[in-house]
């Protein structure tokens, strides 16, 4: 007896919504999101039981802890989602209901969910682009700092030795709040540096389990973090049937309208990954810059339409072309052969000056917590079915007699 569960999650609780087609019933209730509710809900799980979850903050957490336990979860899409719903009527209640229900139908658009592996790239790849924000902040801070004092920092980066050295000659002239400021900017900022550079190392060693990344390294301007940063992004190329759908999905492909014989192209759209059309953006940049079709293209693109619609297009046909280099196995065929061995000789000798440097392991913090960790794995599972935080919600019983349709397979959806 097949149950479908709706879970509408939050970052504090859980409105769950359970159908059993078989029985007719339909029940409703929430659970705080704590390790003894959780665990509650988990022993009420059954193997043939069917979970659907709506991608939010914490559901990668929650499909690795209830994925092994019942027989699919599935991760909505929120946005195709929030088309079927109705918007004037948007309750946690409802909410897990239309989720429940379109699982069982066999109507909901669901997103592709990761390894755990490539879950842990794309999350050192989300710090990471989290500590660069944040530096960039700070060189704000630093240059506005220095802008209502009526001073220029002479380079142009702010943590380089040269601004050092500036900084050390006008101290004088800043007040003492200004000075404690500059220095407090300063230290934060050497700080964020360190932080990038060791997850640089992390990075250059996690790289090399990607098998397919000699191929995307033979691109002109696509070095190991950029590379590393598509694979897994990407994930796997056989989620995208199409090259153009994974231009779609990297944010390059122009809208398209046509209705009674016109057609109308617009804007690209904005609904693929973020990180994806960073990374594109940045090889593209780099690539112009190599005598080639893409430097063709993009020159005859910026003089007709300008720098932003020519980095696109071009990001575009790159898309296309990795899409053809994962799928077929081949090379980037504009680059020459001792471009490709002096690149792989850098990539050697910085894979080999990462090996050298040990991973950041926190021992002294897991020595620190060494007894709480030990009075923790000696507690027993609560022996609860459901949490005594539960708050009951009325049951909606559905007519036994009626006849329900038969569940249809998934639909396929190729985009995350």
């Amino acid at each position: 007896m097949s149950r479908f569960f709706g879970l509408d999650s939050h970052k504090a609780a859980v409105f769950a919504t359970v159908l059993t087609p078989e029985l007719g019933t339909i029940d409703q209730y929430e659970f705080p999101l704590d390790d003894q509710a959780l665990r509650a809900f988990e022993e009420q799980l059954r193997e043939d039981d069917h979970i659907a979850i709506e991608a939010t903050t914490n559901t990668a957490f929650l499909y690795r802890r209830f994925r092994p336990r019942v027989a699919e979860v599935v991760v909505a899409n929120p946005k195709k989602v929030g088309l079927i719903r109705d918007s004037r009527a948007k309750t946690d209640k409802n909410d897990s209901w239309i989720l429940a229900v379109l699982l069982w139908l066999g109507l909901l658009p669901n997103i592709w969910v990761p390894d755990d592996e490539t879950q842990e790239d794309r999350e050192i790849l989300g710090h990471r682009a989290g500590l660069v924000k944040e530096g960039t902040r700070i060189r704000n801070r630093i240059r506005a700092l220095l802008t209502r004092n009526g001073l220029t920092c002479p380079s142009s980066d702010v943590a380089s030795q040269d601004a050092h050295r500036f900084f050390d000659k006008i101290t004088e002239r800043l007040s003492w709040a200004g000075g404690v400021e500059l220095a407090s900017l300063l230290e934060q900022l050497d700080s964020v540096e360190k932080g990038i550079r060791k997850l640089d190392v992390v990075i250059e060693r996690r790289a090399g389990r990607w098998e397919d990344l000699s191929l995307l390294l033979t691109i002109p301007g696509m070095g190991t973090m950029l590379a590393f940063t598509v694979l897994a992004i990407i994930g796997t190329i056989t989620r995208f049937p199409t090259p153009a759908s994974l231009a779609n999905y990297g944010g390059t492909l122009p809208s398209n309208r046509a209705s009674a014989g016109h057609t109308k192209h617009g804007p690209t759209g904005k609904a693929g990954s973020k990180m994806l059309r960073w990374a594109i953006s940045e090889a593209v940049r780099s690539l112009v810059r190599q005598p080639g079709s893409f430097q063709k293209r993009y020159r005859r693109l910026r003089r007709r339409h300008g720098e932003g619609v020519a980095v696109v297009a071009c990001g575009h046909k790159l898309l296309e072309v990795i899409w053809h280099m994962l799928t077929e196995g081949e090379r980037f065929n504009e680059g020459t052969e001792a471009f490709r061995a002096r690149k792989e000789r850098r990539r050697a000798a910085k894979v080999q000056a990462a090996e050298k440097v040990s991973p950041p392991r926190p021992l002294e913090v897991i020595v620190q917590h060494l007894g709480r960790l030990q009075a923790m794995a000696g507690r027993r599972p609560s022996s609860a079915m459901i949490p005594p935080q539960l708050r009951t919600m009325p049951q909606f019983p559905v007519a036994p007699k009626a006849k329900l349709p038969p569940r249809a397979s998934p639909p396929i959806v190729t985009t995350a």
